[in-house]
């Protein structure tokens, strides 16, 4: 259970602070040098990790532990159950759940039987829920190599370096990572209508843009990847940004989609195609629901851009 409150400590002659003032002036954007100064490493990552709108919508109260922040009975019964649950299962659920999340390679999947409540299962399992995703990913790369080298060693008495085998799996690790990044930028949803996952050409007279966003967990930075195309799918223009924080993915391709939009308008681009590879947005967008957490007023501020 996540702890909402500020444990920072007031800084004196600044008690009547408010979330306005820590944007940068004239800009709807964290000023994250501030931020730092003013709070603990806790809270101002919690503060830059809350992606910011720049339509202007009323504060509201939303439900933490339901996807579209509106309160049901159901996850309340969820939220009154883990409450019961010790911390130990809770940091093990956690640590299952992250595992099946990481963004390493499918082959890298790690079998842990904790039927047994082994320690060393147990001991992984509270890691992966303490550890942020990076290291996370690195660690469950490092072990997937070990396990393959004891069985490359048993079954056919061939082994690797410890140093060559831990370099290798990192390095597998990265290969991987940017083939995904390849993959997501050529494979498109285009925002009019579902399609196959192939780029298709704009109508005749207009261009396409495509969208992507990316996590840089050890900046703690999350990037944006703009393309313009014509019809004939040649490279018009390009631009790439990053914002302070690390967003959940739909966060982050909404964001990213939002920036596009209002970077083609002041390129004064006209009859432009907006595409993403992102069906969650592509879903939101094309049948709003009530949702009244930080993606849904994101999915909001876009909607009325387009």
């Amino acid at each position: 259970m996540g702890n909402f409150k500020v444990d920072s400590p007031r800084v004196k002659g600044l008690e009547d602070i408010v979330v306005l003032d820590l944007w940068i002036l004239g800009h709807k954007e964290w000023d994250v040098e501030m931020i730092h100064e003013l709070f603990g490493p806790r809270d101002a990552s919690a503060i830059l990790n809350i992606p910011l709108s720049y339509a202007s919508q009323k504060d509201r109260v939303i439900w933490y532990f339901s996807p579209n922040g509106v309160y049901s009975v159901k996850s309340g019964y969820r939220v009154a159950r883990d409450l019961n649950t010790t911390n130990s299962q809770a940091v093990i659920s956690c640590g299952w759940d992250k595992l099946w999340k990481l963004p390493i390679p499918p082959k890298a999947g790690i079998s842990i039987n904790v039927s047994n409540h082994t320690s060393f299962a147990n001991c992984l399992l509270e890691f992966l829920a303490e550890t942020d995703w990076d290291k996370s990913g690195r660690a469950c790369m490092v072990l997937w190599s070990i396990w393959s080298q004891r069985n490359s060693k048993l079954w056919r008495n061939n082994f690797k370096l410890p140093d060559h085998d831990v370099t290798g799996s990192l390095q597998l690790l990265h290969d991987w990572k940017q083939a995904q990044i390849q993959k997501r930028l050529g494979m498109v949803i285009n925002l009019n209508h579902q399609g196959d996952g192939n780029w298709r050409a704009p109508p005749p007279g207009s261009f396409k843009c495509n969208v992507d966003a990316t996590s840089f967990t050890s900046s703690n930075l999350t990037g944006f990847g703009i393309v313009i195309r014509d019809e004939l799918g040649a490279f018009v223009k390009g631009y790439t940004s990053t914002v302070p924080g690390l967003f959940v993915l739909k966060e982050g391709e909404v964001m990213a989609l939002i920036a596009a939009i209002k970077w083609g308008t002041d390129m004064d681009i006209q009859n432009v195609v907006f595409e993403t590879d992102a069906l969650v947005v592509w879903k939101a967008l094309r049948a709003p629901a009530s949702d009244l957490s930080e993606f849904g007023s994101l999915v909001h501020e876009c909607s009325s851009l387009l």
